[in-house]
C-alpha cells in the first residue's frame, strides 16, 4: 500500500513539474516572440505566436499570430488560418473582423467593408459576443466599426453602453466624448463615483493647457441644469477641491445640506480642506454656516474650534495685525475654554490661547500659567502632553527662563522618545544649548537628529549643525556664532531691533566669514515676518549679488522669486530670477520648482 501511495505521488510530482517547466517555456517563448515583433522580425515572431496559440488556444496570440502574417504580406495563409478558425467557432463573428482586415490590408475595402457590415447585421443580443466584436475591431484601430457595434447593440438589447463607449473615446483622446459617456454612466450608476474620480483625477494630473478641465466642469454643470443629480453635485463639488477652488466647492456643498436637510458634514469638510490651504474667508463662512445649524448638530464645537483655528493662523500670517482684533480673538478663546472646560479635546485650542497671549498680547504670565494647568489635565497623550509642554517651554524661553525651558524640553523629550514631538523637543533644546554659546553640546544633539523621521526637523537639524561647525572652523573662538545665536534668540523672542542691530555688527566686523551670508538672511526673515517687503527683498538681493558663491545663494534667489512672482506682482522680473536659478545653479534643489513656475508665467500651460 505505502509502495502504491510513494508511487501515485511520484507521478502527480512528475506532473507537476512538468506543468512549471511548460509555463516557463510558455513565459519565455512570448517574452521572446514580442521581442521579436517589436524588431519588426515577423516571420520568427509568427512561428512564436502560432506555437503559444496551438498550445493555449488563447485568442490574444492568434491575433498576433494574424499581425506577423500581415505584415509580411502572408494573405493567403492568414486569410487560410482565419476561416479554419471559422469553421471550428463558426458563432464566433469577430473572425469576420480579422478576415475584412485582411482584404482592406491587401487592398480589397469593397470586400472588407461587406465583412465588417456582416459583423453588426449579426450582432445579436448576447453581451460577450458584442463586447468581443468591438474589441477586436479597437484592436485593429478601427474605432468608428466599435463605436457602430455599440450603437447597434444599444438598439439590439436596449442596454447603454455608456461605459464602453466612455472608454472607446478615450483610447481617442476624444475629451469631450468620453466625458460625456461617463457622466451618462454616473447618472445611471451612482455608486461608480470613486472609480471615475479616479479616472478623471488621472487626466487632471495630465492636463497640460487645462482643456480637459473646461471640458468636465462645464459637462457637469450642463447635466446638472438639465436634471439636478446629487451624484453629479458630489462629483462637482469633488471637481471643485480638485482646483483648490474651495468657494465653489463650499456653494455647492451647501446647497445639498440645505437640499437633502443634513447635518453640516460636507460643509464642514470643505472648510477643513480650506483651512488647511490657507483659504481662510471660505473655511470661515463654511465654518459659520455648521455653527449656525445650532448647538444640536455634531459638528458644532469643531466648527467653532475650526473658527478660532482659522483666526489664530490670521494672526500668525498677519492677516491679523491689530491688538483689538487679537484682544477680541482672546475673548473668544477664552469663552469657548470656560464653556467646555479643561479636557483634552480642548487643549490645542489651549495651546494655541497661549501662544496668542505669549507672543502677541505681551500676557507671558497668563500664557504660563495656562499651560501649567493645561499639561495636568486627566486623559492626556504623552503626544498632547509634549506639544504643552513645548509650547510652554517655548514662553519660558521668551521670559528669559533659560533653565525653566530647558528642564521642560527635556520632560517633553524623555515622554516622546521616537516620535515627532520628541524629535522636536531634542531640538528646541539643543537650541538653548547653541544660544547660550554651548556649540560643541548643541552640535552634537543636532547631529542626531538629522536621521529625525520628520523630514523638517531633519534638516533644520541639519542646517543648524553645519552653520555652527564652518562657523567654528572659521572663528575658533566662536564670536561671531555668539553674536549669530544671541540675535537668533531675541528673533524668536520678538525683540527684532536689538537682533537686527546684532546682525549688523557681524556684517560689519565679520566681512570675510561665511556666517555674514547667515546674517543677511536671519534680516530677511525678520523683516519677513514684520511684513515689510521691501526689506526683506533688499536683504535676498544683496545675498545674490554679494555672496552669489554661498551654500544659500541659490535658495535667496529663489526666494526673491517667488517674492516678486507672489508679492510684488511683478512676472517679468520673477522670472528673469527663475531662468538665472536655473542657469547659475543647475544642481540646487529649488530647481524643478524655479522651471516648473518659469513656465507657468511663460504661459506654457496653467497649473
Amino acid at each position: 500500500m505505502n509502495c502504491l501511495i510513494k508511487k501515485i505521488s511520484t507521478i502527480f510530482f512528475t506532473l507537476f513539474l512538468f506543468l512549471i517547466s511548460q509555463n516557463i517555456f510558455s513565459q519565455n517563448d512570448y517574452q521572446l516572440a514580442i521581442q521579436y515583433y517589436n524588431n519588426s522580425e515577423y516571420e520568427k515572431a509568427s512561428v512564436l505566436f502560432d506555437k503559444l496559440y496551438a498550445s493555449s488556444d488563447a485568442n490574444f496570440y492568434f491575433d498576433y499570430y494574424l499581425k506577423c502574417l500581415i505584415a509580411l504580406e502572408d494573405f493567403e495563409t492568414a486569410e487560410k488560418r482565419v476561416k479554419k478558425q471559422m469553421k471550428k467557432s463558426p458563432d464566433e463573428i469577430s473572425y469576420y473582423v480579422d478576415l475584412g482586415y485582411i482584404y482592406y490590408s491587401q487592398g480589397n475595402e469593397k470586400v472588407a467593408l461587406e465583412k465588417y457590415q456582416y459583423v453588426l447585421d449579426n450582432l445579436g443580443t448576447d453581451n460577450t459576443k458584442i463586447v468581443t466584436a468591438a474589441n477586436s475591431f479597437t484592436a485593429k484601430k478601427l474605432y468608428d466599426w466599435s463605436e457602430k457595434v455599440y450603437l447597434q447593440a444599444k438598439l439590439n438589447t436596449g442596454a447603454s453602453y455608456h461605459y464602453e463607449l466612455a472608454n472607446l473615446y478615450a483610447i481617442q483622446m476624444k475629451k469631450q466624448e468620453m466625458v460625456d459617456e461617463y457622466l451618462e454612466y454616473l447618472k445611471e450608476f451612482p455608486t461608480q463615483l470613486t472609480t471615475l474620480k479616479t479616472y478623471f483625477e488621472y487626466y487632471l494630473n495630465n492636463d497640460i493647457n487645462d482643456e480637459f478641465s473646461e471640458i468636465l466642469r462645464k459637462s457637469i454643470l450642463l447635466k446638472i441644469q438639465e436634471k439636478t443629480n446629487d451624484t453629479l453635485t458630489e462629483l462637482l463639488i469633488w471637481y471643485y477641491t480638485q482646483k483648490q477652488d474651495y468657494y465653489s466647492a463650499y456653494i455647492q456643498s451647501k446647497s445639498l445640506d440645505i437640499k437633502n436637510n443634513e447635518i453640516g458634514v460636507r460643509v464642514f469638510n470643505i472648510a477643513e480642506l480650506a483651512s488647511t490651504n490657507a483659504d481662510y474667508s471660505t473655511a470661515y463662512e463654511a465654518y459659520q454656516y455648521v455653527i449656525d445649524k445650532g448647538k444640536s448638530f455634531a459638528y458644532y464645537n469643531k466648527s467653532r474650534f475650526g473658527i478660532l483655528t482659522v483666526l489664530y493662523n490670521q494672526v500668525i500670517n498677519n492677516e491679523i495685525t491689530t491688538a483689538d482684533q487679537i484682544l477680541n480673538l482672546e475673548t473668544k478663546y477664552l469663552e469657548i475654554i470656560n464653556e467646555i472646560g479643561y479636557i483634552s479635546t480642548s487643549i490645542d485650542i489651549i495651546k494655541d490661547l497661549a501662544h496668542l497671549q505669549a507672543f502677541y498680547l505681551n500676557k507671558s504670565t497668563e500664557a504660563i500659567t495656562l499651560l501649567e494647568k493645561a499639561v495636568e489635565i486627566t486623559g492626556l497623550s504623552a503626544q498632547q502632553k509634549g506639544s504643552c509642554q513645548i509650547e510652554l517651554a517655548d514662553i519660558l524661553l521668551l521670559t528669559n527662563d533659560v533653565w525653566g525651558a530647558t528642564l521642560t524640553y527635556a520632560k517633553a523629550e524623555n515622554a516622546n522618545i521616537g516620535n515627532d514631538i520628541g524629535d522636536l523637543a531634542k531640538f528646541r533644546k539643543a537650541k538653548v544649548y547653541y544660544y547660550t554659546g554651548n556649540f560643541l553640546w548643541a552640535q552634537s544633539q543636532l547631529d542626531v537628529l538629522k536621521a529625525s523621521t520628520s523630514k523638517l526637523i531633519a534638516n533644520d537639524a541639519f542646517d543648524l549643525a553645519k552653520l555652527i561647525k564652518e562657523s567654528i572652523e572659521e572663528d575658533s573662538l566662536g564670536k561671531s556664532l555668539e553674536i549669530y545665536s544671541r540675535a537668533d534668540l531675541e528673533f524668536s523672542q520678538n525683540k527684532n531691533d536689538d537682533a537686527i542691530l546684532a546682525l549688523d555688527s557681524i556684517i560689519l566686523l565679520y566681512k570675510t566669514n561665511s556666517i555674514v551670508d547667515d546674517a543677511i538672511f536671519l534680516k530677511y526673515k525678520i523683516y519677513k515676518n514684520l511684513n515689510d517687503n521691501d526689506n526683506a527683498a533688499l536683504n535676498l538681493q544683496l545675498i545674490t549679488d554679494t555672496y552669489s558663491w554661498g551654500n544659500i545663494a541659490d535658495k535667496a534667489l529663489y526666494l526673491l522669486a517667488e517674492m516678486y512672482a507672489n508679492t510684488f506682482n511683478d512676472t517679468t522680473k520673477a522670472m528673469e530670477l527663475y531662468k538665472k536659478l536655473m542657469l547659475n545653479y543647475p544642481g540646487s534643489l529649488y530647481v524643478v520648482d524655479a522651471r516648473e513656475k518659469f513656465r507657468i508665467l511663460r504661459g506654457d500651460f496653467i497649473p
